[in-house]
């Protein structure tokens, strides 16, 4: 349709039958009094500018025939409440919708259409929009798609969707709720940056990188789950997350950072970080300077902690460290200050690699190291670990009989017992393995039961 109807202020409804391929450019430019147009499904571009003004227009369907929208083809359509864009759509021009001031609902069903730019994103100055809901065939979110929707509350992102490009939601400040399908691997740069009403997200599973600034001042976020799959994650990605206070970390390996670009760099009220069980590696940095962290437990699965991955948190008063662990890195827990108990569940210290200065500035004096049973003569032989003046051996790993802690039941195993009777006598406060006729004390008892149990092996 090559024909210009521009200013056909008496034209009020267009029907575009199914043998027309293409709408020109400005084709029903200034019709402003057009109320209805119904687009056949051979279409399969609409021109630039080609309903630009038609302020009378207050819904449109782009059919799944549309591979085209060029540029400025809507803007100015002030009357739009509401657009549905087909799944075929690759590519629309800068500003198609610009200025549809009361347009409030966009139903986008386009598989992997173009990305955009800050400076022509497809619904600039469409400020009205709340609701945008996204097809379930979608493979790809637009760089810049939803780019300073103000009033959009609410995005759900099926299962369908790969990837969501760079600040595709960046500045949606009323945004509150966000869900992402099980499908999408990475998220990108600036991605949901400003979004401040943001209170909770859940990374799920499936991805494996997260872009730089991605969640850049979400002040309102107070918790994230970090799913077990993200490799990646780009500097400051939740930087300035203000009142950020919980964090669930399942990643299994992920990158290291640096100083100046920390995941958590200015998320200051962090009070609780959560490892999952099948974590292996503690990121360089990953914890630096949350000084609202009281305690941590690094489960047995991890194998490192990266250097300064704890340093200064001060607030840290109680640390786990898992069996596992073969390696702690420099400075990881430099300026621990408030640190008062250290549980090291590791049974051979001298094979665990150590960097300069693990334990700076921890108090030495008064902080207690807990090891596992019979173990405290290697942690007094291992640089570091013996610095410790209170190293108590009250782990019990479970293995009733197990006296010596080096996971077998034998008969060195009396001699341990007879000595943890010698000096624990008639206490209650010696945990487990020891406690062998089950009457919660440690007394010569249990070094005849622990004998006869040796005797059957």
């Amino acid at each position: 349709m090559s024909c210009k109807y521009q200013n056909c202020n008496g034209l009020t409804s267009v029907i575009i039958g199914n043998s027309v391929t293409s709408i020109g450019e400005d084709a029903f430019s200034g019709c402003s009094g057009l109320t209805s147009v119904t687009i056949g499904n051979s279409v399969t571009s609409i021109g630039g500018g080609a309903f630009d003004g038609c302020r009378g227009l207050t819904s449109v369907t782009i059919p799944n025939s549309v591979k085209s929208i060029g540029g400025g083809a809507f803007a100015g359509c002030s009357g739009l409440t509401s657009v549905t864009i087909g799944n075929s759509v690759t590519s629309i021009g800068d500003d198609a919708f610009y200025g549809c001031s009361g347009l409030t609902s966009i139903k986008w069903n386009a598989i992997e259409c173009n990305d955009f730019s800050n400076n022509s994103n497809v619904f600039e100055g469409a400020n009205s929009i709340n609701s945008f809901e996204f097809g379930n065939t979608v493979k790809k979110i637009p760089a810049y798609l939803c780019y300073n929707m103000k009033s959009l509350t609410s995005v759900t992102i099926p299962n369908s969707v790969t990837s969501i490009s760079q600040s595709a939601f960046v500045g949606c400040s009323s945004l509150t709720s966000v869900t992402i399908g099980n499908s999408v691997t990475s998220i990108g740069e600036d991605a949901f940056n400003g979004c401040s009403s943001l209170t909770s997200i859940t990374i799920p599973n499936s991805v494996t990188s997260i872009g730089e600034d991605a969640f850049y001042d979400c002040s309102g976020l107070t918790s994230v789950t970090i799913g077990n799959s993200v490799t990646s994650i780009g500097s400051s990605a939740f930087r300035n997350c203000s009142g950020l206070t919980s964090i669930k970390w399942n990643a299994i390996e992920c990158n290291d950072f640096s100083y100046t670009s920390y995941v958590f760099i200015g998320a200051n009220s962090i009070n609780s970080f959560e490892f999952g069980n099948t974590v292996k590696k503690i990121p360089v940095y990953l914890c630096h300077k949350m000084k609202n962290l009281t305690s941590v437990t690094i489960p047995n699965s991890v194998i490192s902690i990266g250097d300064y991955a704890f340093e200064y948190c001060s607030g840290l008063t109680s640390v786990t460290i898992g069996n596992s662990v073969t390696s702690i890195g420099e400075d990881a827990f430099n300026g621990c200050s408030g640190l008062k108990e250290i549980y090291s569940h590791i049974k051979h210290p001298e094979n665990v690699a150590l960097g300069n200065y693990v334990f700076c500035y921890v108090p030495k004096d008064t902080c207690t190291l807990h090891v596992p049973l019979g173990i405290v003569p290697a942690y007094r032989q291992c640089n570091q670990w013996k610095d410790f003046v209170n190293i108590i051996d009250d782990i019990n790993e479970g293995i009733v009989g197990d006296a010596d802690g080096n996971g077998i039941v034998d008969v060195e195993d009396v001699n341990a017992a007879i000595n943890i009777v010698l000096k624990l006598a008639g206490s209650s406060d010696y945990p487990g393995s020891c406690d062998m006729d089950g009457n919660g004390i440690i007394d010569v008892e249990d070094v005849n039961a622990m004998i006869n149990i040796i005797l059957k092996l």
